[in-house]
């Protein structure tokens, strides 16, 4: 079993995704708040190794056109498809150019919503949104 200094400094040297973000409240961080924020998502009771954390140097085409080739472009016009959750998804995209790293952790529910919420705007956590199945939902007090 790994301690958690080990999966603590994980986000340093690469990324820990899992899948989509449908299902989790995604925030942005300065890096430095991680040694911070996640103890105390994990204290809240949310699995360590189920928080996910993106940094722009996840993301080698943040800067590329929507409209190119292969199935980086075919995913960038999915999501452009998107709609309304274009404006969060380009947010986040400016939160990584910004040098922010995004972390998203999943929620079953609206105390786990609320915990995880409460968590993040306590650890410096901004542009704080939720991401349900076809809906985004952006907290007002970010």
């Amino acid at each position: 079993m790994e301690s958690s200094t080990d999966k603590r400094s994980a986000p340093a040297t690469g990324s820990r995704r899992h899948g989509t973000p449908e299902g989790k409240i995604i925030g942005a961080f300065e890096p430095s708040a991680l040694d911070t924020l996640i103890p105390a998502l994990v204290e809240a009771g949310f699995a360590e190794a189920t928080i996910d954390v993106v940094t722009a140097e996840d993301m080698p085409h943040l800067d590329a056109p929507v409209d190119r080739q292969g199935f980086a472009g075919a995913i960038a016009r999915f999501l452009f498809s998107l709609g309304d959750e274009l404006e969060e998804l380009e947010q986040m995209r400016e939160e990584l150019r910004a040098g922010h790293v995004l972390v998203g952790v999943p929620v079953d529910g609206e105390d786990a919503t609320r915990r995880v919420r409460t968590i993040m705007s306590e650890e410096g956590g901004h542009g704080i949104v939720s991401f349900g199945r076809w809906t985004v939902t952006q907290f007002e007090d970010n």
